[in-house]
């Protein structure tokens, strides 16, 4: 069994050689992965806005090279300046037009979903639809905007398609005056609806897992779009001392703003941590339970095979011998010495039992020599009682003189004495 004070000096050991150390790891893990992982979404959030900036600043060339084109067709000039300036039209040259726009949609880059001309007398030609002959309210703000500024401007995000609004999406718009290249004044406006959703995505996708709030901002640094479903929040996190922003300045004006959670970049590195650590610490420990257990029956054991033997020297058995454990330290000597006192004791009981054997063989002669004259001195005791009985009286004086040299003798052995004395 293994003791109460054991499994404490195990515990002290276990804070020692592994805790400890591994919270000072810990500390420096957690500020390397920290400044590690905070780069890492830095340079990937920097990568998602660089792509979507890519993305819409293509759009805004796209939508140049289409406007430009429009402004440089002949026969679109004619059809913008028809019913303006005293010139008509027909149906089959509305025809001509929308067929031309549908051709320019088509084979541009996807995410167009219609391009529409708007003249400012209503007069709609239009890419997504079969209807050659379709009017529009002019009076709306942004078409009021674009003849204001004279110059192409950005719509922000809508639901319903600005000229059809049957057509549900999510859509941004790109505005642009249609100048006479003759009189220089403005005829109508150039309309390029686009689905935003491919663009949002890119922004949407994995947003969360890399602690990143992306916004859009327009001309006016309002958020037109966030992966934040608060906008008022994501205006405020702008602001946070707590976050690091990037910005990406687009070619339209508008802005991509990345905010990057220092926050929850730390807590996601310290529940990483905490998890990886928590698995060391038991790793380390069931390592170091099975090797204090190992080591402590390496260290019981020959300590329980002496006691053993230690009971059999005590029932009288000096023939025992330990085999020496191939190991180094106190249990070797403890065995060799046990050998030792075995042989000394195997030695001195031997000496015991020599002396032993001799005492008793001289208490035997001893006695042998004290029978031999007693039972002489008894025969001629008998042998003279037999000769009075038989009246041989000189007989019985020579056997009671030899009987008192006897007695003398055995009595007086170590002393000398003459026979006139005896």
């Amino acid at each position: 069994m293994l003791s109460d004070s054991f499994f404490l000096h195990l515990l002290k050991a276990f804070l020692v050689v592994s805790v400890f150390p591994l919270v000072i790891a810990g500390i420096i893990s957690c500020v390397s992965f920290y400044n590690v992982s905070f780069e890492y979404a830095v340079s990937y959030s920097n990568k998602k806005s660089e792509l979507v900036a890519l993305q819409i600043n293509m759009l805004q060339d796209v939508n140049e090279k289409i406007t430009n084109s429009l402004h440089n067709s002949s026969m679109m000039q004619l059809e913008m300046r028809s019913g303006l300036y005293g010139h008509t039209h027909t149906m089959e040259d509305l025809f001509k037009i929308n067929e031309a726009l549908s051709y320019i949609k088509n084979s541009s880059v996807s995410g167009i979903e219609g391009i529409y001309c708007i003249k400012k007398n209503g007069t709609v030609y239009q890419s997504n639809t079969t209807a050659v002959y379709k009017y529009f309210n002019t009076d709306v703000q942004w078409y009021q905007d674009v003849q204001e500024k004279q110059q192409g401007i950005w719509l922000s995000p809508y639901k319903h398609s600005l000229v059809t609004p049957a057509l549900e999406g999510n859509y941004v718009a790109y505005l642009c005056p249609y100048l006479d290249y003759i009189t220089g004044e403005m005829n109508g406006v150039v309309l390029i609806e686009m689905d935003c959703d491919e663009i949002w995505e890119i922004l949407r996708k994995d947003s969360e897992k890399d602690s990143t709030q992306y916004s859009i901002l327009n001309q006016e640094n309002h958020v037109i779009y966030t992966t934040d479903s608060d906008q008022r929040k994501a205006t405020e996190e702008m602001l946070d001392e707590n976050k690091f922003s990037y910005v990406e300045e687009l070619n339209n004006g508008w802005k991509i703003v990345s905010n990057i959670s220092k926050t929850e970049i730390f807590l996601s590195v310290v529940k990483s941590l905490i998890i990886l650590f928590t698995i060391l610490l038991l790793v380390c420990f069931s390592i170091i339970i099975i090797v204090s257990i190992k080591k402590a029956n390496e260290i019981s054991m020959p300590i329980k095979k002496l006691t053993e033997s230690t009971k059999l020297v005590q029932r009288g058995q000096y023939d025992v011998q330990m085999d020496i454990p191939n190991t180094s330290g106190e249990i070797v000597e403890l065995y060799q010495n046990f050998n030792k006192m075995i042989v000394a004791l195997q030695k001195y009981t031997s000496k015991i039992i020599e002396e032993q054997k001799k005492l008793r063989l001289a208490n035997y002669k001893a006695l042998q020599a004290q029978i031999n004259p007693h039972f002489l001195y008894n025969t001629l005791d008998s042998i003279n009682w037999m000769a009075i009985e038989k009246e041989e009286y000189e007989i019985s004086r020579m056997l009671r003189n030899l009987g008192v040299i006897l007695r003398y003798s055995v009595n007086q052995s170590n002393q000398m004495a003459s026979v006139s004395e005896v």
